[in-house]
């Protein structure tokens, strides 16, 4: 899957941001994912910023409500990638001098969701992502809704965000914390190719807007 957001920094300086996931499943329960992010803002020239390994094991069988997902990350990612996949933290968090300019992140979610009628889909994450330089735990959610109107075309509301960490604490101070509302349709438009556009409304002064477009293949 190909991943775009386009978007606008604080300074007014307009940047694009690419993520290219290749997900391999192992089993009916287990999958792994590699991915690599790059970025463009203003007139300066295209970067790769880093990479993500992502996990996950599904506990149970389908059919089993609120079915427990593990899900397991590790990010090598430069301090100026910009593509947004999660949220976690506040933005008043303790600056803290690292050895290397780069962020290593470990990152683990507890993942439930389930179908609660025909066609509609419910999942919530609780995720936690420590820096392994500094010991800094962030914490966030996701939760979002998926419609499957027919076979081909599914509609998506995804409301997600930062709760605090763990050197400050808790919190959903809008101005400290990043909230963002995501609708999205995906649609199915054969030959195993999907395309997926929508966008994140910022929720709070901190938050940004978002465009989002992805491309995805399943083979």
């Amino acid at each position: 899957m190909l991943m775009n957001d386009i978007a606008q920094n604080p300074d007014g300086k307009r940047y694009a941001a690419q993520m290219v996931e290749l997900e391999l499943g192992i089993t009916d329960r287990l999958a792994t994912a590699f991915m690599v992010e790059g970025q463009k803002t203003g007139a300066n020239a295209y970067r790769f910023t880093g990479f993500r390994w992502e996990n996950r094991y599904r506990l149970f069988d389908y059919g089993t409500f609120l079915n427990p997902v593990i899900y397991l990350e590790y990010e090598d990612l430069s301090s100026d990638t910009r593509y947004v996949m999660e949220m976690s933290g506040r933005e008043d968090a303790t600056p803290r001098v690292k050895a290397r300019p780069r962020e290593r992140v470990f990152e683990s979610r507890l993942i439930l969701g389930g179908e609660l009628v025909d066609g509609l889909d419910l999942s919530f994450n609780w995720l936690n992502e420590s820096d392994l330089d500094t010991g800094v735990t962030a914490f966030g959610y996701a939760l979002g809704l998926n419609y499957r109107f027919d076979p081909r075309v599914m509609f998506g509301l995804e409301l997600f965000g930062g709760t605090g960490d763990s050197d400050k604490g808790f919190t959903l101070d809008p101005s400290v914390t990043q909230h963002y509302l995501a609708p999205n349709i995906m649609l199915d438009v054969g030959n195993d190719i999907s395309v997926k556009f929508g966008g994140a409304i910022g929720l709070t002064n901190v938050s940004q807007d978002i465009v989002r477009l992805a491309l995805g293949y399943e083979f």
